[in-house]
């Protein structure tokens, strides 16, 4: 140790991470210590909390990226950040501080209130696969998606088109290329079959 040498540091950290062969720039031992506590120190909150819901969601979004197209990948990473802003809002950035009440919470209040119905069913049902994955991947200790309800959309009633309105589609088809004796045939058809209904 009396050599002007700088004192070199390798091995893991806390949470298992490699740390390659590297200077300390240091020859001094104590120096060099100091630089490896920092190190430590780097890790040692990330080891008591656990990961981020921020790192998880990214984690989430590139596993699934192969499998969903653009759009799909866009309202995940969308719902995703949503979340991770509503939980940081809450001082639980962390996936052991996600609860089945901070999750019902985020849905009634992380959510956009002009959503439809069918949007926030939608939304919430990603949730519930990112929160699979997450248990599935020890990100989280409990099967939450287990408990957090789905939203159900009520799907409004559509009245059947009327004879009249059936009539008038029908009429239109037929001037499609100026119509074809197997479009009448079909209008025809179509006629008998509602006729039938009625």
């Amino acid at each position: 140790m009396e050599c002007s040498c700088p004192i070199w540091i390798v091995g893991r950290t806390p949470r298992g991470d490699l740390v390659p062969r590297q200077s300390t720039g240091f020859s001094d031992i104590k120096q060099a210590e100091a630089v490896r506590a920092s190190l430590t120190s780097q890790t040692k909150g990330e080891t008591v909390h656990g990961p981020t819901v921020a790192e998880c969601a990214e984690k989430y979004i590139a596993s699934r990226r192969h499998e969903l197209g653009e759009k799909t990948v866009g309202q995940h990473r969308l719902l995703l950040d949503r979340l991770t802003r509503f939980c940081e809002g809450r001082h639980a950035q962390y996936m052991r501080n996600l609860t089945v009440d901070l999750l019902e919470t985020f849905k009634t209040e992380g959510l956009p209130e002009d959503m439809a119905d069918t949007s926030k069913a939608t939304a919430v049902a990603k949730l519930r696969c990112f929160l699979r994955t997450a248990y599935r991947r020890d990100w989280i200790a409990q099967s939450l998606v287990d408990k957090v309800t789905l939203h159900r959309a009520v799907h409004e009633q559509k009245e059947p088109y009327s004879d009249e309105e059936v009539e008038k589609i029908l009429d239109e088809a037929l001037k499609l290329n100026g119509g074809t004796h197997e479009i009448r045939q079909a209008s025809e058809d179509v006629s008998v079959a509602i006729g039938v209904d009625a």
